[in-house]
């Protein structure tokens, strides 16, 4: 059950898809990967979903190079999607951290040439529907989940909190990415305790860029965290987002965030069904290679109960 209405592994997998695998070679994705990455020089037209028309809309998308795109459709504006930076200048991706039908749009409209552009006729059809309907069905998590949510049931919330056990569980340090080299980050919110004081104490540790809870989306500081305000946690001084800069599987990454942890708990924070923890993964494994996409959506599916 998620958080909310909108929402890694870390670990590669092979072979969820059909139980065998892909059977593209590497090079034939190096292949695909390269053509696609240039291949957006006219405009391409998806089909994506307005929640506040509640229709299926054309979305026109045109490439500005460097992997910059516009993206307009014929009554919901104009609006440049990075997926350097995988991010929207829409409201909904730059006040409600939400991921957009912008970037959904991007994603299909990428794929869907290099599908077309490999396979023929009526195969490259069936396939490009195929992915389509994958796509929609994982990134588009509302039309799919059972619409029972956490921030809606609170009590449930609680029930599935209490049940946890998590005393058989070592912390790890060491190779906890099970030698994944790819860099990452993470958002942890809290509700409660004092904020300015968790902000203090880390400080002083010399982890978080200030001594205060800061504003969100304040200015970051290369390998320093922050304390910030988030509007779905935070109550006056209390609540709050804890966000890191970039990491890598080393034991001080892990050492690092269980010291930041244990001291926002020593200042009162905890957890309720408000709060979520974002996971931000370097997508140049991923890159634009579709069954890479695939196979990572399908890895979330198969590990939906751990993940949330």
């Amino acid at each position: 059950m998620p958080k909310r209405r909108s929402n890694t592994i870390a670990n590669t997998t092979e072979g969820l898809i059909g139980g065998s695998g892909s059977n593209l070679s590497e090079g034939i994705i190096e292949d695909l990967v390269n053509a696609v990455n240039g291949r957006l020089d006219n405009i391409v037209t998806v089909q994506g979903l307005s929640r506040t028309r509640n229709r299926i809309e054309d979305i026109n998308i045109v490439s500005l190079g460097n992997n910059r795109y516009e993206v307009s459709s014929t009554e919901g504006g104009t609006y440049i999607v990075d997926m350097n930076e995988n991010s929207c200048e829409c409201g909904q991706y730059v006040y409600r951290n939400e991921c957009c039908r912008h970037l959904i749009a991007v994603r299909e409209a990428l794929g869907e040439v290099a599908e077309v552009d490999t396979i023929n006729n009526v195969e490259a059809t069936r396939r490009a529907k195929d992915i389509r309907d994958e796509i929609n069905r994982n990134i588009r998590g509302e039309e799919q989940d059972d619409n029972h949510f956490y921030t809606d049931n609170e009590a449930d919330f609680d029930n599935d909190f209490e049940e946890i056990n998590d005393d058989s569980i070592e912390y790890e340090y060491e190779n906890v990415l099970n030698g994944n080299n790819s860099t990452f980050g993470v958002e942890l919110e809290f509700v409660g305790g004092d904020a300015n004081a968790i902000a203090r104490e880390l400080y002083e540790l010399g982890i978080v860029i200030s001594h205060r809870r800061l504003s969100y989306h304040s200015r970051s500081e290369p390998g320093k965290w922050k304390l910030e305000r988030d509007g779905s946690v935070s109550d006056g001084d209390a609540g709050g987002e804890i966000v890191s800069p970039i990491l890598k599987d080393t034991p001080e990454t892990w050492e690092q965030i269980k010291v930041i942890c244990d001291v926002a708990k020593r200042h009162g924070a905890r957890v309720d069904q408000r709060c979520g923890g974002h996971v931000h993964i370097n997508m140049e494994k991923l890159d634009t290679a579709r069954q890479r996409w695939r196979r990572f959506f399908k890895t979330i599916e198969v590990y939906e109960d751990c993940i949330y």
